[in-house]
């Protein structure tokens, strides 16, 4: 990673062959509702339920969260046991979101076109522990599909 494709402290990408595996068989599930969405009048980001399928990429990823955070924990998000969370799917359209208002794990099941957060192009290869507010930019003709774990307690 060369410096100007490093993170920003707001957020560290994370890498895990489970996670990427259980995302690739959620999205087949979930693509149907996602492509569906119509893009809001008023918003950039669009919600949806996370389906059964879901449920194995958001727990391995918060089985992860423990190990990997040890090592890459910064003073803006203290690691903690995760007792309960809010989860839920993202379409992102064209133009700029915000995420991240809280501690937030970020997994992408489909990155279609350009997208960035914080400058950084984004893709399904890695999922993202986001510690504070980051702007994500969506392209024009292009789309993101995230599951989102927030408000972790």
């Amino acid at each position: 990673m060369s410096s100007s494709d490093r993170p920003s402290a707001s957020f560290i990408p994370l890498q895990s062959e489970k996670v990427k595996i259980y995302a690739t068989e959620a999205w087949k599930e979930v693509k149907p509702v996602a492509e569906s969405l119509p893009r809001p009048k008023r918003s950039t980001i669009a919600r949806f339920f996370a389906t059964d399928a879901c449920d194995d990429p958001i727990n391995y990823a918060i089985s992860e969260y423990s190990a990997k955070g040890l090592s890459q924990t910064t003073k803006e998000c203290e690691t903690r046991e995760i007792l309960s969370y809010k989860r839920g799917g993202l379409v992102v359209f064209p133009g700029k979101a915000i995420v991240g208002q809280t501690f937030t794990i970020m997994i992408p099941l489909e990155v279609c076109g350009e997208v960035y957060m914080e400058g950084l192009a984004l893709d399904t290869s890695h999922y993202y522990h986001i510690f504070r507010e980051c702007s994500v930019e969506v392209s024009e003709g292009a789309k993101l599909t995230v599951l989102v774990i927030s408000d972790l307690t």
